[in-house]
Order: structure tokens, then sequence, then C-alpha cells
């Protein structure tokens, strides 16, 4: 399947939204994304190691008071971050 085309582009795709190269539209994407990864044995899609991209970016932007703040909504973003 880690040589189908069509599944590679889509890899690709998903370090690029680790990386911050493409959009994210919620914090439900980083922890999709780490799914996919522990799944699928890889620590990078295409070039880009997803964990560190997506653990520095939920560092650097963290609360305060420990949560995170996105589109579905504090709670849920926060959620998802922690599972991430």
């Amino acid at each position: 399947l880690k040589d189908d085309p069509v599944f590679a582009k889509g890899l690709q795709r998903a370090g690029q939204i680790a990386a911050g190269t493409a959009p994210a539209s919620a914090r439900y994407q980083l922890w999709s994304m780490e799914r996919l990864g522990v799944i699928l044995n890889l620590d990078h899609f295409g070039e880009t190691n997803w964990f560190e991209k997506g653990a520095n970016s939920l560092i650097t932007a963290q609360k305060p008071d420990g949560s995170w703040t996105g589109s579905w909504g504090d709670k849920s973003d926060t959620a998802f971050a922690i599972l991430f």
C-alpha cells in the first residue's frame, strides 16, 4: 500500500499539513495524522517528521492555562491536542 502513488501523494499532503505548509482545519487533523503514523509505523510523511512538527505546533499554540483553542472550540481542540 505504501508503494501506491496515490497513497504516497496522500502521505506527502499529510507531511505538508504537519510541516505547516498546507492548512490544517483543526487539532483533529493532527490527531488523525498521529493515528496514521502509528498505524503505518511511519515516523515521516514524505520528508516531514510528523510527530516533531505536530508537537512543536501544539507547544507553540498552547495557552497559559494548558488548553488549546481552535475552530472546534476550546474543549474539543484541547481534547484532540492531548490525544495527539
